[in-house]
């Protein structure tokens, strides 16, 4: 599994779409939390933290942390999920997951987000993907 996480709403804000997180080749039973069903999938607590000594061959994209605004370079901070903060209102945040049939193996740790997207165009066969608005208070 691929996913991002992403706010639009920080447009107006920031100036730009703020990404949050981002997760490439992530093992669909990393996230199974229910065994009899291959359906129920849970992101686990701290899981961002976790995830590269866990699964070695899971990676994580840069944040917006890392974009030129911003200019943090720590990659604890800036290749992890960054929680939502709005400032202003309420945001939407989307999270979108894409399944492919193999890993994408062009990506690097801290890889961009745009090319996690493009390594997902450029899968031939067998790519599923799905994707949800979620609701984050000021």
């Amino acid at each position: 599994l691929h996913w991002r996480f992403v706010d639009d709403d920080a447009i107006p804000v920031c100036g730009f779409e703020w990404i949050h997180w981002t997760a490439a080749n992530v093992p669909v039973e990393a996230l199974m939390f229910d065994f009899n069903d291959s359906h129920a999938l849970q992101i686990p607590e701290d899981f961002s933290r976790t995830m590269t000594s866990m699964i070695p061959e899971a990676l994580q994209g840069r944040n917006s942390q890392a974009s030129r605004f911003i200019g943090c370079t720590d990659p604890a901070i800036t290749m992890r999920y960054n929680g939502p903060q709005p400032p202003d209102k309420d945001h939407e945040y989307m999270f979108e997951v894409f399944g492919t049939e193999k890993p994408l193996p062009n990506l690097k740790p801290g890889f961009y987000m745009n090319e996690l997207l493009r390594e997902v165009r450029n899968v031939t066969s067998g790519v599923d993907a799905d994707g949800m608005f979620l609701t984050g208070k000021a």
